[in-house]
C-alpha cells in the first residue's frame, strides 16, 4: 500500500501570535477530549481536535468520484474534502458545566486550541495486510506537512483520494457504503505552546563577537555546520561566563531546579544567539566525492559567517534575550481519519 503527501497548502490558517493561542495551563480529559487552560487567561479553554471526518453542506458529504487513465492503466479515483471535526453541543455544554465547577463562573471553552502543524504518521508495511494491499490501491494525502511553531499556521482542511485500479472501484464503492474502516495513518498535530518559568541571559556583545570570530567560520554541509555553531556558541558561553561576561537570571530558589532550568533554556538560547550572529551562503554544489561530507550525492555546499559588525556589537553593547513568554515549543495532538459520512453518498457511476 502507498501512502503519499503532495504537498501544495489546501486550506491554511494563519494565526496571529496572541496569547489566547498559546498553551501552558491545566489539562484534563472529558469524554476523550482533551481540554488544555489558557497560559495567560486563566478561564479559557480549548479542545484538541482528534478527528478529521468529511466535510458536509446541505447538499451533503464532500466527496466526489472520477477515473483516469495512468500509464495506460485506467483507475477509479475517489476524492474526500476532510476537515477537523468539533465535540458535539451536548458534549461541550456538559465540560463547560463541569469547567464553571472547578474554576469558577467565567470558565469558558472559546475554541479549538490552534494549530501550527501537521505530519502524517505513516504505519510500517509490515504492520498492515489489508486486502486492500493487494489492489493497488494508493493513498493520496493533499497536506502540507509542518512541525514548526514560529509562524503559527496550520491546516483545518486536508483532501484524501483514493486510487485504485478500475477493477476495484465497485469493491471500493461497497466498502464504504458499509462503513468499512480503511488503514488509513493518523495525523499529528502541532500546537503552539510557551514557557513560564522567569529567564533572561544576558551577554557582552563585544566579548561574544571577539570569541566567534577568533574562532572563525565554518563550512559545509547544513547539518555539519549546525552541529559545528552550537559547538563555537557553547564554547563562547562558557568562556565568557567565567570572564563574568554572561548574566543567566533564573527566578528560582531551588538550586538543582534552576541547574535543570539553565541546561534546558541554554539550548534555547545557543539556537537563537547562533540565528542573530550569523548568515549562510551557498558557495557550491559538489559533482564528486561528497559522501566524504556524510550527506549523500546531492548535497549543497554553504558557508556560515558572522553576519554583523564589530562595530555594531559597540553601539549594542549587551545582548538580552527574555526567555519568559516565549513562544518556542509546541505541544501534539493525535487525529485519526473518519470516513463513517460516505455511507450516505450516492456514487457516480
Amino acid at each position: 500500500m502507498k501512502y503519499i503527501i503532495l504537498l501544495s497548502l489546501l486550506s491554511s490558517s494563519l494565526f496571529a501570535a496572541s496569547a489566547g493561542y498559546i498553551w501552558d495551563g491545566a489539562n484534563f480529559d472529558i469524554e476523550g477530549y482533551m481540554l488544555v487552560q489558557d497560559s495567560d487567561r486563566e478561564y479559557d479553554f480549548y479542545w484538541l481536535p482528534k478527528k478529521y471526518k468529511i466535510k458536509s453542506d446541505l447538499d451533503g458529504p464532500k466527496a466526489t468520484y472520477s477515473s483516469s487513465v495512468i500509464n495506460n492503466s485506467e483507475y477509479g479515483l475517489f476524492t474526500f474534502g476532510l476537515k477537523l471535526a468539533k465535540p458535539s453541543r451536548r458534549l461541550l455544554v456538559k465540560a463547560g458545566s463541569k469547567l464553571k465547577n472547578r474554576f469558577g463562573y467565567e470558565a469558558k471553552i472559546v475554541g479549538m486550541l490552534n494549530i501550527c502543524g501537521q505530519k502524517l504518521n505513516l504505519p510500517s508495511i509490515a504492520s498492515h495486510s489489508n486486502s486492500l494491499d493487494k489492489l493497488g490501491t494508493t493513498y493520496y494525502f493533499d497536506m502540507q506537512e509542518s512541525t514548526d511553531c514560529s509562524s503559527l499556521g496550520g491546516q483545518k482542511s486536508i483532501n484524501l483520494t483514493i486510487q485504485t485500479p478500475i477493477s476495484q472501484v465497485e469493491y471500493i464503492k461497497n466498502a464504504l457504503g458499509r462503513g468499512l474502516s480503511f488503514p488509513l495513518p493518523s495525523i499529528t498535530l502541532f500546537h503552539p505552546a510557551k514557557y513560564k518559568d522567569e529567564v533572561s541571559i544576558e551577554v557582552d556583545a563585544v566579548h561574544a563577537w571577539e570569541n566567534l570570530n577568533a574562532q572563525g567560520g565554518v563550512s559545509g554541509s547544513i547539518k555539519k555546520i549546525g552541529i559545528n555553531l552550537k559547538g563555537k556558541m557553547n564554547k563562547m558561553i562558557e568562556r565568557l561566563s567565567l570572564m563574568g561576561k554572561v548574566e543567566f537570571n533564573i527566578r528560582e530558589r531551588d538550586p538543582t531546579r534552576r541547574e535543570t532550568i539553565r541546561k534546558y533554556y541554554m539550548d534555547i538560547f545557543t539556537d537563537v544567539m547562533t540565528k542573530f550572529f550569523y548568515s549562510y551562503s551557498e558557495v557550491q554544489t559538489p559533482t564528486s566525492d561528497p559522501l566524504a561530507m556524510g550527506e549523500g550525492a546531492d548535497t549543497n555546499i554553504f558557508n556560515a559567517s558572522l553576519a554583523v559588525t564589530k562595530e555594531q556589537m559597540e553601539k549594542t553593547k549587551n545582548i538580552k534575550l527574555d526567555l519568559s513568554n516565549f513562544v518556542y515549543s509546541s505541544i501534539k495532538s493525535y487525529a485519526t481519519i473518519d470516513l463513517s459520512k460516505a455511507k450516505n453518498i450516492k456514487w457516480e457511476k
